[in-house]
Formats: structure tokens, sequence, C-alpha cells
């Protein structure tokens, strides 16, 4: 319906359409409130997603070959500044002016976590564009036991906030409500969002509380601040969502959980929705190489950020895997030439989706299926990625956060964070349905503490398996 304010010479009432939102922009140029004119890092944001808008319905060729050139522009650089790939020009350098080609990328190397941390400054570039801006020094929280410091632009830096804010347009969050964050840093409370959403708009506030903290005193709170979206870690969500059902906390005013940080298990949407009438959406990132991936608004693939990272899914002999297959994922990110990371192993593992019917040809992951330090070794040499559904634990009540350990091929251990001890047809019934679920009849043990606590980095890990001697 028109707005009659359009024609009767009154300012309109309503907001104006911004990236398909009802939104208005903040205007910081005086004499430019309409069209709202922002300031630089707003109106950098508003370049980006503008482009971004019309990049992600590219086809999937033609972004695969916009990739390519870039990837040429980084090694030409790489090659030129940084000691590391200088001193193997033969191997790095693009063939030609123009894009990289196919074969060559899959002759590189996959660069492993251990060689960026023995290379340092090797791997530092000697002269990063002026217009790439200053560059800061970024540090893993190192939840492997194995941080990695990385030296990132400023531009990187935009171009990661741009596909934040693509998120939050895709969702279709309301940027007047209240942001709560429980993770590992923790914030003073601000009057908005923080960047990038309030470099374009006014936000409603931003409060924080520490993930580290009993679940009892996060959700109680959660339940005080009331917020509209809560951001935290896949494994907290779902300890926050079971207490909250246990103990009827409500937090009527949430509307979406996002995840973040770990791998999403697959009944945290339905815990979500039972527990405050919520939706959950997971990002995939990686804090050296930024956001990989966002969830599709309409049919939940991990659509890979193209226009940022380069992101490749190997199988064991190094081919790309094909819609339906787990490989290793590999990254490229493609914007930040102050320490450039050619097919860096992340060690995660994922699951190649197909083509999404959403209509974007950005590729996607069906699930991002965790590490190898997270997989199952069963006695006969086979392996799994497991899970454990609210069913696993059915009829033990007043429990936080669970954790399986696997001490030896046959011999799983299940440590349940709780402040009573299970009765023995709780211990047998658990048994019973966690060998069931596994395939397999593994000796569990199960060790029931009031505490679990977390790494310095905040992330839970919900099984912890072999490595690959078949020890811990």
């Amino acid at each position: 319906m028109p707005d009659s304010s359009a024609t009767s010479g009154r300012l309109p009432t309503r907001p104006v359409s911004l990236l398909g939102l009802d939104l208005v922009p903040r205007a910081s140029v005086p004499g430019a409130r309409w069209p709202a004119l922002p300031d630089f890092p707003g109106a950098l944001m508003l370049a980006l997603q503008f482009q971004l808008e019309r990049t992600e319905r590219w086809s999937p060729e033609a972004l695969r070959a916009a990739q390519l050139r870039e990837l040429g522009d980084l090694l030409r650089h790489a090659v030129e500044t940084v000691p590391h790939y200088r001193a193997r020009k033969a191997l790095y350098a693009p063939e030609g002016d123009g894009a990289l080609a196919e074969a060559q990328l899959a002759r590189l190397p996959v660069l492993q976590r251990a060689e960026v941390q023995a290379l340092g400054a090797a791997l530092h570039s000697a002269r990063v564009p002026a217009e790439h801006g200053p560059s800061a020094t970024l540090r893993t929280s190192g939840s492997t036991g194995a941080p990695v410091e990385v030296l990132v632009t400023h531009l990187a830096t935009a171009f990661n906030a741009a596909v934040v804010l693509r998120d939050h347009l895709w969702h279709r969050r309301d940027p007047t409500g209240k942001l709560a964050t429980m993770l590992n840093r923790i914030a003073p409370p601000a009057p908005s969002w923080g960047a990038p959403f309030d470099t374009l708009l006014d936000t409603g506030p931003l409060v924080s509380y520490d993930v580290r903290l009993p679940i009892d005193d996060q959700a109680r709170w959660l339940a005080r601040e009331n917020p509209t979206y809560l951001l935290t870690y896949a494994s907290n969500a779902r300890a926050l969502a079971r207490h909250c059902i246990e103990h009827q906390i409500a937090v009527p005013a949430l509307r979406q959980v996002r995840s973040m940080g770990e791998v999403a298990r697959e009944d945290l949407p339905a815990l979500a929705l039972h527990a405050w009438g919520a939706s959950v959406v997971d990002a995939y990132s990686a804090q050296e190489v930024g956001v990989l991936a966002l969830q599709c608004p309409e049919h939940g693939t991990y659509h890979l950020q193209c226009e940022q990272s380069l992101v490749e899914v190997l199988a064991p002999d190094g081919r790309p895997c094909r819609p339906g297959e787990v490989g290793r994922v590999v990254v490229t990110p493609l914007r930040n030439w102050a320490m450039p990371l050619v097919r860096y192993a992340l060690l995660d593992h994922a699951e190649v989706a197909p083509p999404c019917p959403c209509g974007r040809g950005l590729p996607g992951l069906r699930r991002i299926v965790g590490r190898r330090r997270n997989m199952l070794r069963f006695p006969d040499g086979r392996s799994a990625w497991p899970s454990f559904p609210e069913s696993v634990w059915e009829g033990i009540e007043g429990y936080g956060r669970v954790q399986i350990v696997q001490l030896a091929a046959d011999t799983l251990r299940v440590r349940l964070e709780r402040d009573r001890p299970l009765e023995p047809a709780q211990m047998a019934a658990l048994t019973r349905r966690l060998t069931a679920r596994m395939g397999y009849p593994f000796r569990v043990e199960v060790e029931v503490v009031r505490e679990l606590p977390l790494p310095g980095g905040g992330k839970f890990e919900d099984f912890v398996g072999l490595d690959d001697e078949g020890e811990r």
C-alpha cells in the first residue's frame, strides 16, 4: 500500500526499505538525512551489501571463476612479498597474468596448522598495499591446545563484517531488539550491538555474560535480561535450553538463538523451540579466517561465503568431494594480504551439500561434522562422528553438560554434569541406549561431576575420541 505522505509533502512515517528489510539507515552527514548518507564505515557496508546481494545469485561457475581470479592476484602478491612463498615461487607463481587454473590449485600443498605456527613471520608480507589499511594480530583461542597467531588487514576485517551483516539481513533480524551474548569474552553493557550493524543503523542494547559460569546462573541472567536474540556456543545453547525446560524458566522475548564456534547438534532447533519458542541459526567460522558459511534462511544449507574465502572440501586422495561426501576443510582467505594462508587446513570435516533450492549460487555444506579428535573409533577399524540426541538421556533429570570420552577401542566414559549420582536403573538404561545408538557393545563408565570445566576459550567438545594411534 503506498504511503500517502509521499504525495502530501510530509516525511514518511514508515521506514524505508534497505536490502529488502524495512530499516532506517543512520545519516551522519548534516544536510543529507534523506536519502541517508552514512559515514565511511556505513557507506562501505552499504556498497558491499549492494554487490553481495547480486553476487550470491551468480552461478557456481561464475563465482568459481571470480574466486580463481582473486586467488591469482593473491598469489602474485605472495610470491613477491612473502618469504615463504617467494622461496617456492616456481610452485606458487600463477601461470600467466589472469586467473589461477584449477589444475594449478590442485597441485598446491595443503598448509597445516603446525606449519603456520612454525613459520610465523615468514608468512608475513613485507609490503601490504596501503589501500588494505593497517594490520592487527589475531590470536586464536587454542581450544585444541594449539593457538595460532595471524596478521589481519583492515580490509579483511571489513569483508568479514560485511558477511556478518549479510547474515543479519538474510535472517531479517530486528535491529531494535536486545542482543545478549554468552561467550568467553565479556563486554560491558552497551547501548548498541556494535559493528557491523550499528555502522548503518540505530540498534537496541547489547548485554553479555560469561559462558564459563554455571548453567543455573546463566539461565537466571537470561530470564532477567529477556533478550530478543542470543549469541552463544552451540553446546551452551543446548545446556541452557534443557535447564530452562526442566525448571520452567521462560524467556518470552527470545526470538532466535545464534550458535557459533562448535558443531551444532541436530536436536538443538527442537530444544530451543520447546524451551523458548525460538529458532536457531548457526554459522560456520574460524577465528583465523573469519566466517566461512552462513545458514540459508529458507533451507538451512551452509552457504559458503565465496566473496571472501575459497573453501575446498577434500577427500583423502585430495580430490574435491561430491555432494553427500565428507572430507577435510581447506580454506584460502582471499582478502588478507598481510599473511596469506594458501590452502590452510582447518582440521574440520564437513559434508558437501547439493545445490540449494533457494536459488543462490553460493555452494553449500550440508553439515559440519567435527574434527578427527571428535571421531569415534570402533575395534574393527571403522570410524564415525557420533551424536547423542536427547532420547539417549531420557529419564535423567537435572543434568547440564555431557561429555563422552573414548578411553580405549572398546571403552567409553560418560562425564555427566549433575549434583547427584545416577540410580542403578538409570545407569543401566543409559548404557543400553548409548550402545544401541553406537551400534556396538562398548563398555560404558559413568562419571557424575558437579561441573565440567570449560577450556580457556569457552568452547566445549561433547565427544573426544582416540588419536590416530588409538591412544588418548
